[in-house]
C-alpha cells in the first residue's frame, strides 16, 4: 500500500460510521422536523439537506474544518473550538459537539480536546492529507449521517437513500470550493427552520436521537 493510499484510508476510517465517536446518535433537529411534519418524504428531506449544506451547520462545520487545517498554533485551535461552541444553537447541539469532539480527540490521542471539525482538521493536516480531498469527504459523511437518521424516521429505502446522496455530489463540490479558505467571516446560518427544530428536539416526549 502506498503512503497516499494509507492517508486516504485514514480519512475514510475517521469519517466512517464505524468510527467510535457516536455520530450515529444525533439527527441535528431532523427528528423534530419529522415529528412536526416538515420532513415526510425524499423530496422534503432533500430540501432539508440542501439547506444545511448551503446555508447551515454542514457549511459552517466545513469552514471550521478548513480554518483548523490552516491554523498555525494550538492557541488558534482552542480559539476556533470556543467559537465553534458559541455557534451551537441549542444545548443538545452543544452537547453533541462536546461529546464527539472529546471522543475523536481521545481516539487520535490529541494532547488537547477540540470540537470534532477542529481536531479532524488538525489531525488531517498532520497526516499530510490534502484539504481539497478532506472537505468534500467531510460533507459527504455529514449528509450520509443525516440520511441514515432519516431512514429510521421516515419511509426511505436504501435505493432512494443512495440516489438522494449521489444527487448531492455536485452541490458538495460547489460548497467545498466556497469554504476551502476557512475564512471565519463567511460563518453564517440562514437555515432558521433547522435551528428551531434543533431546539424543539429537546422538548419531544419520545426521542430516538440525542439531538
Amino acid at each position: 500500500m502506498t503512503e497516499r493510499e494509507l492517508k486516504n484510508h485514514f480519512v475514510m476510517a475517521w469519517l466512517s460510521p464505524a468510527c467510535p465517536i457516536g455520530a450515529f446518535a444525533y439527527s441535528q433537529g431532523l427528528e423534530a422536523a419529522v415529528e412536526d411534519g416538515l420532513v415526510t418524504d425524499i423530496s422534503s428531506l432533500k430540501g432539508w439537506l440542501n439547506a444545511s449544506l448551503s446555508y447551515g451547520s454542514i457549511k459552517n462545520d466545513s469552514i471550521f474544518l478548513a480554518a483548523a487545517f490552516n491554523s498555525k498554533s494550538l492557541s488558534e485551535l482552542q480559539n476556533l473550538t470556543d467559537l465553534y461552541y458559541a455557534f451551537c444553537i441549542s444545548s443538545s447541539r452543544y452537547q453533541e459537539s462536546k461529546n464527539m469532539g472529546r471522543a475523536f480527540s481521545k481516539l487520535v490521542t490529541l494532547k488537547n480536546e477540540y470540537a470534532f471539525p477542529i481536531s479532524l482538521g488538525k489531525v488531517s493536516k498532520d497526516h499530510g492529507i490534502k484539504l481539497d480531498n478532506l472537505i468534500p469527504l467531510f460533507m459527504h459523511s455529514a449528509l450520509q449521517n443525516q440520511i441514515s437518521a432519516a431512514q429510521r424516521l421516515i419511509s426511505l429505502g436504501q435505493s432512494d437513500a443512495f440516489k438522494l446522496l449521489t444527487s448531492l455530489f455536485a452541490l458538495i463540490g460547489e460548497i467545498a470550493q466556497e469554504v476551502r479558505t476557512g475564512e471565519l467571516d463567511n460563518l453564517t446560518s440562514t437555515s432558521f427552520i433547522a435551528e428551531i427544530e434543533a431546539m424543539r428536539h429537546e422538548t419531544l416526549n419520545t426521542r430516538i436521537f440525542a439531538s
